[in-house]
């Protein structure tokens, strides 16, 4: 076993420690008191179809709300828990399982860069065990985080070179879709594929690979619209939508340096927005970027 695959077994094994505690006193908590206890549909496998073409909270007591939250593979996700029937152990371990990937995919990215065992060691203990990824965790009804970020891990991965094969290609096609179909955040892959263009050579590269993430992103959001019937957006100014983003960019960049106050350790109602630590959080972001070798950047 070479030093890398060391570093990366010890890696997981910590990670699986060090949350293990979560996954065996966990319980429920939070969205999974309306979203997975109660859930109408993921205890039989015959509402499959309903999975695949309504909205997540339809498949709950509190029913479809304004925004379509067309999300099928978290309720998939769901009904292998319920199948398997292990409670919220089980639940736990399984969303456990999606972050324990996500760590084994940053690492083999990061191991193409730099085969240094201890440097990737410490860059991706800190994606495997800060505090913030406790919410994905410990919050199963939050366990398409994790499903949407290996998604796009994977994808990345697949789309490291210039030229990837056809294969490839379509390898990554289908993590996209793996994401997409999990939460809506993975809509930003494009953008994050562009970044690691312009960390590893300088400018965007061979439209090809790019075409192969937005493919399913346009499958997903052509199905959201055609499936609800509208926009599947909730009816809000550009102004708002814009001041919303920004809000939430700052109170998750200020959680990488203050991780304190997170869900799901206090009410939503005491969730507040910490700009002064978000603005630390983009400045320490901007000199990775900016001062630092093409590792650091990716």
């Amino acid at each position: 076993m070479t030093s890398t695959q060391k570093a990366l077994v010890s890696l997981l094994a910590l990670t699986g420690i060090l949350f293990l505690p979560i996954v065996l006193f966990g319980g429920w908590i939070w969205d999974d008191l309306e979203l997975v206890v109660p859930n109408h549909w993921t205890h039989d496998w015959g509402n499959l179809p309903k999975m695949l073409s309504q909205d997540l909270w339809a498949s709950t007591p509190q029913g479809a709300g304004d925004f379509f939250y067309y999300r099928p593979l978290m309720l998939v996700s769901l009904s292998i828990d319920a199948t398997l029937g292990s409670g919220p152990i089980g639940h736990h371990l399984h969303s456990l399982f999606w972050h324990m990937l996500c760590v084994g995919l940053l690492f083999a990215l990061c191991a193409k860069e730099s085969k240094a065992a201890l440097p990737l060691f410490a860059a991706v203990s800190l994606f495997a065990l800060h505090p913030v990824q406790t919410e994905a965790i410990a919050h199963v009804a939050a366990r398409n985080d994790a499903m949407a970020c290996a998604g796009i891990l994977g994808a990345l991965l697949l789309l490291r070179d210039s030229d990837p094969a056809p294969r490839a290609l379509w390898g990554a096609a289908g993590c996209a879709t793996l994401a997409v179909f999990s939460k809506e955040t993975a809509f930003l892959a494009p953008l994050m594929l562009w970044f690691f263009d312009r960390a590893h050579f300088g400018q965007a590269e061979n439209h090809r690979r790019y075409f192969a993430l937005l493919f399913p992103i346009g499958l997903a959001i052509g199905l959201r619209i055609s499936l609800d019937g509208g926009s599947g957006l909730p009816a809000t100014s550009l102004g708002e939508a814009l001041n919303a983003t920004g809000e939430g960019s700052l109170f998750y960049t200020g959680a990488l340096v203050f991780p304190w106050n997170l869900t799901p350790a206090v009410p939503i109602s005491d969730i507040t927005l910490r700009v002064f630590p978000g603005l630390i959080g983009v400045i320490l972001l901007y000199g990775l970027w900016r001062w630092t070798n093409r590792v650091g950047r990716a």
